[in-house]
């Protein structure tokens, strides 16, 4: 079954994607399938960073993160520190 060109639908076009596409979010999904899932809102319920040795299972979001979050400390501009006059 193939429908008209002219009227392909997604679903149509993504045949050949079939276990790639759609995808759906990890906090979409149940607990079974997921780490991320589960739960009576949609979070994740624990940090997303994992570590590099994790099982296999368990090794979901950031994995083995340099940093996360925002830069924080002094300001720097071109190679001074920028501070208030008194």
């Amino acid at each position: 079954y193939k429908r008209q060109v002219s009227t392909q639908s997604t679903w149509d076009r993504f045949k050949m994607k079939r276990n790639c596409w759609p995808k759906v979010r990890g906090v979409a999904r149940n607990p079974v399938e997921h780490p991320h899932g589960g739960g009576n809102h949609q979070h994740i319920g624990h940090a997303s960073t994992v570590r590099r040795d994790s099982a296999p299972g368990q090794k979901v979001g950031l994995i083995a993160a340099r940093r996360t979050g925002r830069l924080r400390g002094a300001k720097q501009i071109s190679g001074r520190v920028e501070t208030t006059k008194k």
